[in-house]
């Protein structure tokens, strides 16, 4: 399969950036603002969920703690996914993870992905102002979507 152009791993997981007018992104400055980051997703089989993670989103291993299940990837920012093995739990119904990708690449990124056999959610939530069209939603001109990983875990990638 070719390489795409993007350099993966996905860059900047969403919550290192807030937004005071589209386009313009400020650091934090709270108290946590920061310090790494750390996500924990369950999973129900941690093989399957760890090829996905290395190999779909190029995620690099950092630690693995042996026979219990678990290993911590690096992501952009300093920001750490820690991923645990625990069949029988449900996946969340909500977005577990996000990227944050350069809104020039966007298209790139999303292709790649479809490249990789990503399938992309399509929503069409009025109450909340959510459609995608194409498992794109806009708004006001940044790009979202929404898919799942091996284990049912929600996540997004948004241009940003």
């Amino acid at each position: 399969m070719p390489r795409s152009a993007y350099s993966w791993p996905l860059a900047e997981p969403l919550g290192t950036r807030t937004f005071d007018r589209p386009g313009r992104s400020v650091r934090s400055s709270g108290i946590c603002a920061n310090w790494a980051r750390r996500r924990r997703l369950r999973a129900e089989d941690f093989g399957r969920a760890k090829k996905f993670y290395t190999k779909v989103l190029g995620l690099k291993e950092r630690e693995s703690t042996g026979p219990t299940g678990e290993a911590m990837f690096i992501a952009g920012d300093g920001t750490m996914v820690s991923i645990y093995e625990r069949p029988g739990m449900p996946a969340p119904e909500n977005t577990t993870l996000g990227f944050g990708v350069p809104a020039d690449k966007f298209d790139e990124v999303m292709a790649d992905l479809r490249g990789k056999s990503v399938v992309f959610e399509d929503y069409d939530i009025p109450e909340i102002g959510l459609k995608t069209v194409n498992g794109v939603a806009d708004f006001e001109g940044s790009k979202a979507a929404w898919f799942k990983d091996t284990e049912g875990n929600i996540l997004n990638i948004v241009g940003m």
